[in-house]
């Protein structure tokens, strides 16, 4: 998605949607590239393969390729590779905090500017909805899913958005977040909107 009339090379914005990791797709999330285009971003709206038929960290894989095709690929499109950030919504949110702070990913970390995240799940050991029960049980060393446990300074700064409101996940994972990456020695900025849901 790409504003109708802008000076390039433009900011990009790699959007994640959400699903709880077994439904949506990008098809869905038009609106989002939409929006993100008329606010003066180059938008690349991903899919990423679901659970139950894709086990974890499949969908933690397909972000991490789709932040590496955007650092390699942006400036072919018009977009500034310089000026790449990361946002996603939901589990799209705990994909990408994952794929841009998990050990095994680190290509595209140092060469993305920012990351923002919407009402993610970073913090939810132990499991604690039928969610999250479905999606992760069974996994040996289940600390390690978890993206407060692989916060480090050299991650991009960080936007954390959140409702107030929201019933389905809860605050507290924007809050741990954030007081892990600042501990850490990272940039981050915690925003919370009253009377928001999820």
């Amino acid at each position: 998605y790409m504003p109708r009339e802008a000076k390039l090379p433009l900011p990009v914005v790699v959007f994640v949607h959400g699903g709880s990791w077994e439904e949506g797709s990008k098809d869905s999330y038009t609106f989002a590239g939409r929006a993100l285009a008329a606010q003066g971003f180059l938008t690349v709206v991903v899919n990423y393969r679901l659970h139950p038929e894709h086990q974890y960290p499949a969908f933690v894989d397909d972000v991490d390729l789709a932040l590496r095709w955007a650092v390699d690929n942006v400036k072919g499109f018009g977009g500034d590779p310089t000026k790449i950030f990361a946002m996603g919504h939901s589990a799209g949110a705990y994909n990408v905090a994952m794929a841009v702070l998990g050990d095994r990913y680190q290509e595209a970390r140092p060469k993305l500017a920012g990351v923002i995240t919407l009402a993610g799940p970073f913090d939810f050991v132990p499991l604690d909805s039928p969610i999250t029960i479905k999606v992760f049980s069974g996994i040996p060393d289940l600390p390690l899913t978890q993206p407060i446990n692989h916060v480090r300074a050299d991650a991009p700064p960080f936007l954390i958005l959140h409702g107030e409101d929201d019933k389905t996940v809860f605050p507290r994972n924007a809050i741990a977040l954030d007081k892990a990456l600042r501990e850490a020695g990272a940039v981050s900025t915690l925003k919370f909107y009253k009377g928001v849901s999820h």
